[in-house]
């Protein structure tokens, strides 16, 4: 039994002194990963594993791209607003194109407008709020929405956003 006990001792140590970061690394097999704990007005940054192939090492400092986390938090406030009966599901964002059909990717907007981000500052310099409403009408005249099908589409999530705004006279 005593061996047993310092067999599981030896195994659990190493994993007990890991950061998160370096336990989801191992679990996962992640290349790099951040994460940050917040409690309370405390905020502590983990980070374990490899930038790139190259073997950098992920620093706590590094910035990191979000992604498409923008989408969750657009499609929650949307949910809110059906909730509170501010829009609708089957709201008509433009002819024949729901809200539904843009938060599920199925409105048939496409799924990368060619050349906007190199675009965006100088097409778009305004406040967010005011860049979302010149956006919306810049993607809808530029290529009406395709018979419905499924693309992923980051310019149907910024309709989305701005229709939200629209309804509801609040900036997202």
């Amino acid at each position: 039994m005593l061996r047993i006990a310092v067999a599981l001792a030896i195994v659990m140590t190493p994993l007990a002194a890991q950061t998160p970061g370096e336990r989801f690394r191992a679990a996962t097999g992640a290349p790099g990963v951040g994460i940050a704990l917040s409690v309370g007005a405390e905020v502590r940054i983990e980070t374990a594993g490899l930038r790139s192939v190259a073997g950098e090492p992920v620093a706590d400092q590094d910035a990191w791209h979000l992604g498409s986390l923008t989408k969750s938090m657009t499609a929650l406030l949307i949910a809110r607003a059906v909730e509170a009966e501010a829009v609708d599901w089957e709201d008509a964002v433009a002819s024949d194109l729901s809200l539904e059909q843009l938060l599920t990717h199925t409105g048939g907007v496409p799924a990368d407008l060619p050349l906007l981000h190199r675009l965006r500052h100088l097409a778009f310099p305004g406040t967010p709020r005011s860049d979302r409403a010149r956006y919306a009408d810049w993607v809808l005249a530029q290529s009406r929405p395709n018979k419905p099908g499924f693309a992923y589409s980051n310019a149907g999530y910024v309709l989305a956003a701005h229709h939200l705004e629209s309804e509801t006279g609040r900036a997202c």
